[in-house]
């Protein structure tokens, strides 16, 4: 502690006080006593005691004590000279507070006074407000019950509307869930089908769905997922009204990213047109008119694969957004449109969507508004699943309703242009009336939805409602009136529908007819103008009215009758000879049918007897053993099937006699019908029973139907008129020669133009030929000459160019010499382009049928230097050269047309048909005269051989053709010919004239028959009858061939007795059922009997165990083929496997009566319907059996073996192992037995017993033991037994001909490398009284099957 001394020690106390500082600190300044100020006075006024000073000499700490001095010092006079001063604010302070008091005092008065003057105040307002307030209520109550009553007048109408709506909405929300899975079922699956499958279809799910108590009945794809202003719109964009078109459109606007691209099937561009009006507005309907090129506009774009540039053009819509139609697409796609259909669209992190087309081209950007359309020309396209799962397939095939209304719309916009104007402006309006409706009532709802507070107050609001409903009401009274006038309209219209129903019936026919060949295609917009024309050519009397009835209805009577006959002869003219019969008959049938005047189960018999037979056939009364097996089963049949027929069975047994006679009459089609069945029956329920009892006069009796029905002119095809068509035609428009065999219309075309005064340019497309031909059409497009591309058929990578040659034709129309004309020739081919065809003038020019035609064209081709080339004076050996030459020229003539003709007997007359032309006898002709020239005497074997062997026989493939084609020629090139008595046939009408002039060889040929007798041709009358068979057959399965294919959709067949329905899917599993119930076992080697499978006494097989071994293996594999198929087809039926193409195939082959290509793939062959195939088939496999377990029969039934040519191998064989013979040494001799086959218990020592075989155009004389004609009418019929004994070294004796035998009455087979047919056996030596030349030319042969 310090001391408080001041001296040095004290000094240095102080300065060690710890609590120094806090005492400097805390030191009173402002109470320092006066006596140490005073002390201190000497040291503060001492000029060494400074801050500096000390802090030198002392230390820094002296410096602050000094420093602190010297404040304090200072510090302590200040405050005594401020003293006197605090002293006098403290009294002002103290006056203050006083001052302060009073004031505080006097406020606090004055608030009191305030805060009653504010009450005061507030209570006054108050009232003030509560009086306003009251006020202002009372207004608002005002206005708001006018308001009111105002919103409640504008929207007693919509409350209407809204409660209407409400119930309708919670009707459907309970049906959502189940309309939701329709819908989604619908878009997935009805895109392929056709109308009528897809009502099966939904008829299916809706009793399903019944079955498991849910109930859809009132489900509509239109409905449900439709909008009726689109689906207007739609409509007035170009969409058909059909049902059908509809639903297309709706599930092409759901196939939208990130869903399936559609892709249309349709042939005759309906989707194609509506997509280009929908899709490019004004633009698009400029292109609808011409859908040949692309359309050119801002949004929509039209390509084809066969464009060059149509990648970049697909590029450039991809970025841009547009729309695309791909169209006339085949069944395969480019690859490069594999990445587009599966959508393989990526994108890096933050960058936009790209897609790369092709690995040359880089990815391009993809933009989302981008659309993609597919559109098929093809009616019935085969996809395979690569394409079909990526794309959404949509059938836009025009339907005869959505037809219907178009051609109607044709029709009226001619006869009454000024109502088809107005229909289309009150379409238009209701569908802008009914948007503007719509924009109304959304925007009614909106605003109230949106309104804030109460809606009462906002007078804004109310008034646009109240505007916005008065002209809703407005705009529903014009939909109203605009729904009346359409009333009257469609009235007014349907008075001219009947032309439309005509029209859209034979559009119908036309679109099935390509079924028959690939060239007869004819386009929607080719009828349409058809249509047109024949409107506006139909003329009107002077005193027309349309308000008469009468004069109407004659006046449309008079379109319609045109309409029909031009559309026949314009479609004829592009027809084959043997399809236009055909085309009159489905014209008739299907008018007669939609008039309901062919009913369906008449129908149906007439396409499908065959397979309306039962399976369990009643037995045949003996008093009808006249009928085959054939004709009772089709009339078991017409009487279970038909129901006019029902009552026929009991008349056939109680009128034997009459039935007979009509059945057996020459000409049953004119004949009088039994008891009252002329009266009770019409035209074609008369023309079923020619269908059940006389199928070769089938095509008389249809021809007499058409002729009745229609009229005469509809069965007198028109004359072939290279003028006509040229008429018909334009630069745009080609004209197509369908091509038969023989027909060339080079001269004819080539005569033609130059009658015409046009220059005729052609060039023969073959590989190479392509730039020349499109030189060719360019050169001839300016200079106006006509451009010929001959032999189309030939070039098939031409095909595609060509098609892109026709449409620029059609593109660039004006710009093309007026006088062009492009002529193209083709044989029938499905690689043709279909556009082309549709868009050509087609035509066929066959060669002239018969005998005195094809004589009168090769005569007509010999000029009179030619048949002058020889004098009398020249000799060959002892004829005059210039005599036999006419003979000889007119016998070959002769042979050349009964050549040609013989083809039209079918096997009869040659076992494969030959492509002979006018080459073959130009050729001919040469070499005659070349004879001529250069020999002395008539070189018969020379002639025989050049023209027998080498210009005619260079084509004959069949052994068999080759000598009956020698026998022709030397039925009239030989010796006998230069006698002026000498005959051709045993008629006496046909011989060479004396040689006189061309002119009287011309005249002798004139005076021939028209109808040419098989008696000419060598052959039995029974030959006509077969040619009437071929052709009634051919017409019969040509017209079966155009029917829609009968499906599980179809309405089925009703009984005679009225029963149910039995649809076809039924009638499928029911065969099936049949089938499998009856099919065989397996033929098993352990079953087999002691004798079945031997070996001989060398040890080596028994040759015929070899062949029943053979034999089994081949049944067995048919056999389990068949219980494989019909199991998975019934699978299939029952939804539990896939319906591949086969069993699709097979299905239909049920349907159809024909044998299953599963079945004939590992089968035998054979021509038989499938109900007879299958009885034949357990009729073979029985026949093996009985072998196998009790060994070899006494007799061998031929036609029970797979390969016939096989057991004859066994018995030689067999022969040649017992008698040590070598096999190629070995022939056959033959002897008919007289026994029976039940009678023959036992084979013989050698060779074989044989059965079942048929003669064809002949018959065993067992009275007389030789070769006899075939009774008439009897065409065919059965040999009996026959020995079959080889022979070495044998050869047949004289008095014995060699009757071929084949597998088949076709004959025809594949020709093997060593020269033999596949259908050819053998040939059977059979005695005769008539010479080989004989038989041979009237078609002898033997049979192993018929046909039925």
């Amino acid at each position: 502690a310090w001391s408080g001394n001041t001296d040095w020690k004290g000094a240095r106390e102080f300065l060690s006080y710890r609590q120094l500082l806090d005492m400097i600190r805390g030191y009173p300044t402002d109470n320092v006593k006066p006596s140490i100020l005073n002390k201190i006075q000497k040291y503060v006024n001492d000029e060494e005691f400074t801050v500096e000073i000390c802090s030198l000499k002392g230390s820094q700490t002296c410096g602050s004590l000094c420093a602190w001095v010297h404040a304090v010092n200072e510090y302590s006079k200040v405050v005594k000279e401020v003293a006197p001063m605090r002293e006098a604010a403290a009294v002002a302070e103290r006056h203050l507070a006083e001052t302060n008091a009073k004031l505080h005092e006097a406020q606090e008065q004055l608030i009191i006074v305030e805060q009653e003057l504010a009450e005061l105040q507030k209570n006054y307002e108050t009232s003030f407000k509560r009086k306003q307030d009251l006020e202002e209520g009372l207004k608002v109550c005002i206005r708001r019950l006018e308001n009111a009553e105002s919103l409640s007048s504008s929207l007693k109408s919509e409350g209407v509307r809204w409660e209407e709506n409400i119930q309708q909405l919670q009707e459907r929300i309970e049906l959502l869930p189940l309309q939701s899975f329709m819908a989604s079922a619908c878009a997935a699956y009805f895109g392929a089908f056709t109308p009528r499958f897809r009502k099966h279809l939904v008829g299916l799910w809706l009793e399903k769905l019944k079955e498991h108590e849910l109930d859809v009945t009132a489900f509509s794809l239109t409905k449900t997922l439709g909008d009726p202003m689109d689906i207007l719109t739609w409509q007035i964009n170009g969409l058909p009204t059909d049902e059908s078109s509809t639903e297309n459109a709706i599930v092409a606007s759901l196939s939208t990213a990130p869903r399936r691209w559609p892709l249309f099937i349709d042939p005759q561009e309906q989707g194609l047109k509506w997509l280009l009006q929908q899709y490019a507005g004004v633009g698009g309907a400029v292109a609808a008119k011409n859908l040949t090129r692309n359309a050119v506009t801002a949004a929509v774009k039209v390509i084809k694969l066969t464009e060059p540039t149509w990648i970049r053009t697909l590029e450039t819509q991809i970025r841009l957004g547009g729309v695309v139609i791909l169209d006339d697409v085949g069944e395969t796609l480019d690859p490069a449109l594999e990445p587009l259909l599966s959508r393989r669209i990526f994108a890096a992190e933050g960058a936009s969507p790209q897609i790369k087309l092709t690995a040359q081209s880089g990815a391009i950007d993809y933009n989302p508004n981008f659309r993609f359309f597919i559109c098929t020309k093809l009616p019935n396209p085969s996809y395979l699943p690569d394409i079909s799962t990526k794309v959404t397939l949509l059938n836009f095939t025009v339907t005869l309703d959505g037809l219907e209304e178009q051609l109607l719309g044709e029709v009226v916009a001619i006869e009454k242009r000024e109502l088809e104007e107005e229909k289309n402006r009150i379409i238009q309006s209701i569908s802008i009336g009914q948007k503007k409706l719509k924009v109304i009532e959304e925007t009614i709802l909106g605003k109230l939805k949106n309104t804030k507070g109460n809606i009462l107050d906002d007078s804004d609001l109310i008034a646009e409602l109240k505007s916005a409903q008065s002209n809703a009401r407005v705009l529903s009274e014009n939909q109203k009136e605009a729904n009346e006038k359409m009333k009257i309209i469609t009235s007014t219209r349907d008075r001219y529908r009947d032309v439309a129903v005509r029209a859209s019936v034979i559009f119908f026919v036309l679109a099935d007819i390509s079924r028959i060949d690939p060239m007869y295609q004819y386009s929607l917009q080719f009828f349409v103008k058809l249509v047109q024309h024949e409107v506006l050519a139909t003329e009107k009397p002077a005193d027309y009215s349309e308000e008469n009835p009468v004069m109407l209805q004659r006046h449309l009577g008079n379109i319609i009758l045109r309409l029909t006959l031009s559309t026949y002869e314009q479609v004829c003219r592009g027809l084959f000879n043997k399809d236009k019969t055909i085309l009159s008959l489905l014209i008739c049938t299907a008018i007669e049918r939609h008039s309901r005047r062919l009913m369906e189960d008449e129908w149906q018999y007439f396409i499908r007897a065959s397979a309306l037979v039962p399976n369990e056939l009643p037995p045949l009364p003996p008093g009808l053993s006249f009928l085959s097996r054939q004709q009772w089963e089709l009339t078991v049949a017409l009487f279970r099937s038909v129901s006019c027929f029902r009552n026929l069975e009991g008349h056939l047994v109680d009128d034997t006699d009459s039935w007979r006679e009509f059945i057996q009459s020459d000409a049953p089609q004119d004949a009088e019908l039994p008891g009252n069945w002329s009266e009770k029956l019409n035209a074609f329920q008369r023309i079923l029973l020619i269908r059940c009892f006389r199928e070769e006069k089938l095509f008389f009796a249809l021809t007499d139907y058409v002729r009745c029905t229609m009229g005469p002119r509809f069965v007198e095809p028109p004359p072939f008129s290279l003028e006509v068509a040229l008429s018909d035609s334009s630069p745009t428009v080609p004209i197509v020669f369908i091509l038969s065999q023989g027909a060339d219309p080079m001269g004819a075309l080539q005569n033609f133009a130059q009658s015409q005064g046009r220059s005729l340019q052609y060039v023969s497309l073959g590989q190479g030929q392509g730039e020349n031909a499109k030189r060719l059409i360019a050169t001839c497009r300016k200079n106006g000459s006509w451009a010929l591309l001959q032999n189309c058929h030939l070039s098939k990578t031409f095909m595609p160019e060509l098609e892109l040659q026709v449409a620029a034709l059609q593109q660039h129309g004006a710009n093309i010499n007026a006088d062009f004309r492009l002529w193209l020739t083709s044989m029938p081919t499905d690689f043709f382009p279909i556009f082309v065809l549709q868009n050509s003038i087609k035509l066929t020019n066959e060669p002239p049928t018969g005998l005195k035609a094809n004589m009168v064209r090769c005569f007509s081709e010999i000029t009179e230097e030619e048949f002058e080339v020889f004098g009398d004076e020249q000799r060959m050996g002892k004829y005059s050269k210039r005599t036999a030459f006419k003979k000889l020229l007119y016998g070959l003539c002769f042979f050349h047309s009964v050549v040609l003709e013989r083809k039209k007997f079918g096997p009869l007359g040659w076992n494969v048909r030959y492509e002979w032309n006018d080459t073959d006898f130009h050729v001919s002709k040469q070499w005659l005269r070349l004879f001529f020239e250069e020999q002395d005497v008539i070189p018969w074997e020379s002639l025989e051989y050049i023209i027998g062997q080498i210009n005619y026989g260079g084509r004959v493939t069949d052994p068999q053709d080759r000598g009956i084609l020698q026998t022709i020629l030397r039925a009239y090139l030989r010796p006998d010919i230069m006698k002026n008595d000498f005959k051709f046939s045993s008629s006496g009408h046909y011989y060479a004239p004396p040689a006189g002039s061309l002119s009287s060889f011309m005249e002798h040929i004139q005076q021939m028959s028209l109808v040419d007798e098989p008696e000419v041709f060598g052959m039995h009358t029974n030959a006509n009858l077969r040619y009437q068979l071929q052709v009634s057959q051919y017409l019969l399965s040509t017209v079966v061939s155009t029917q829609p294919r009968i499906g599980s959709g179809g309405g089925g067949s009703t009984g005679a007795e009225g029963g149910a329905a039995t649809t076809p899917e039924e009638e499928v599993k029911r065969k099936c059922e049949e089938f499998e119930a009856s099919l065989p076992e397996v033929l098993l080697r352990e079953e087999a009997g002691p004798k079945s499978f031997t070996t001989l006494e060398s040890g080596l097989p028994n040759s015929m165990s070899t062949v029943l071994a053979h034999e089994m293996v081949k049944y067995n594999k048919l056999i389990t083929a068949m219980r494989k198929s019909i199991h998975d087809l019934q699978k299939a039926l029952r939804g539990l496997t896939l319906l591949s193409a086969d069993l699709d195939a097979m299905y239909e082959s049920f349907l159809t009566d024909q044998v299953p290509r599963l079945w004939s793939a590992v089968g035998y062959t054979s021509l038989k319907p499938l109900g007879s195939w299958y009885r034949d088939f357990l009729q073979r496999v029985q026949f093996i059996r009985t072998w196998v377990q009790n060994g070899e029969p006494a007799c061998f039934w031929i036609g029970g073996f797979f390969n016939p040519s096989a057991f004859m191998t066994g018995v030689f064989q067999a022969f040649s192992r017992a008698e040590g013979v070598s096999v190629d040494k070995l022939g056959f001799s033959f002897q008919v037995m007289d026994e029976e086959v039940a009678r023959i218990e036992a084979g013989p020592e050698r060779g074989c017993y044989v059965y079942g075989i048929f003669t064809d155009s002949w018959r065993w004389d067992g009275t007389r033991g030789v070769m006899a004609d075939s009774l008439p009418g009897e065409p065919y019929a059965s040999l009996p037994v026959v020995h079959f004994l080889p022979e070495p070294h044998h050869k047949m004796g004289p008095g014995w001909h060699c009757v071929p035998l084949y597998r088949t009455v076709v004959r025809a087979g594949v020709i093997s490398s060593l020269g033999a047919s596949s259908n050819y056996v053998l040939s059977i030596e059979v005695p005769t009284e008539k010479e080989s030349d004989y038989w041979q030319l009237m078609g002898a042969a033997c049979v192993c099957a018929l046909a039925i």
